[in-house]
């Protein structure tokens, strides 16, 4: 399969060190669109971990290798980033709750965590605890750039075409606004298929979850027409954590 920039360059009728456009524009382009879409579109999924001390009140995220924090696990269970208006909701004494392990995470700004509760100093020999949990997000994609013409060979390819089109639309705005329109609506439609075909996944098709045996008289062919076919509601690219359907 060619290289990103190959197939931008494609859309451009432009090769090599371009033109009208030249590469490094293309680079640019590219990378911009990646950043856009990649957190959206929750993908790829890395980690990092994260400690909370007794002196923690704003903890700053791994923000090297992840892009924004998605949820954070403790190795017992999930808990989801919370927004601080979710926080005062919740508990408007926010400030003087009784300490111990945090439950709740509020994303403070675009590089810090707030834990919530306060951490607890029942520790050792009056050493406060140290709580460390396991954060996971989007991870920051490799650089286009001369000696890194592509993206990532696990990006799928719907994502892929829906990169290349965005980004030709965007080189194409200044001097081509008719076709810049055309490359964006190719890409909605890429991506109106990625989500289609996320959301078919094994893992997010809630009719595939129907047990096999003891549930009732033909459970098992019921299993069976549940792994085929296509759900149509296409699952969502956004980075809101409540919402049902993503």
């Amino acid at each position: 399969m060619a290289s990103i920039v190959t197939m931008v360059q494609t859309e451009l009728a432009e090769s090599g060190s371009g033109v009208f456009w030249p590469v490094q524009q293309v680079y640019d382009y590219i990378n911009e669109v990646i950043i856009d879409m990649f957190p959206l579109a929750l993908y790829p999924v890395g980690s990092a971990t994260i400690t909370f001390t007794q002196a923690s009140d704003l903890v700053p995220l791994a923000t090297t290798s992840l892009m924004w924090p998605r949820w954070i696990e403790d190795g017992t269970r999930q808990y989801w980033i919370i927004k601080h208006a979710d926080l005062e909701r919740y508990d408007r004494n926010w400030r003087n709750t009784t300490q111990e392990r945090p439950t709740f995470f509020v994303l403070w700004d675009e590089s810090h965590l707030r834990p919530y509760p306060p951490v607890d100093g029942s520790g050792p020999v009056g050493i406060p605890p140290s709580y460390v949990y396991t954060m996971y997000g989007p991870t920051w994609a490799g650089e286009i750039s001369s000696t890194n013409t592509d993206v990532d060979p696990s990006v799928p390819p719907l994502l892929r075409m829906a990169i290349v089109m965005r980004a030709a639309a965007r080189l194409f705005d200044y001097s081509r606004p008719d076709l810049a329109q055309a490359h964006d609506a190719e890409a909605d439609e890429y991506e109106a298929r990625y989500r289609t075909q996320w959301r078919n996944q094994q893992s997010d098709n809630i009719k595939r979850l129907l047990p096999s045996a003891g549930w009732g008289a033909g459970a098992q062919s019921g299993f069976t027409l549940g792994q085929a076919g296509s759900i149509r509601v296409a699952k969502r690219i956004d980075g809101n954590s409540s919402n049902p359907y993503r």
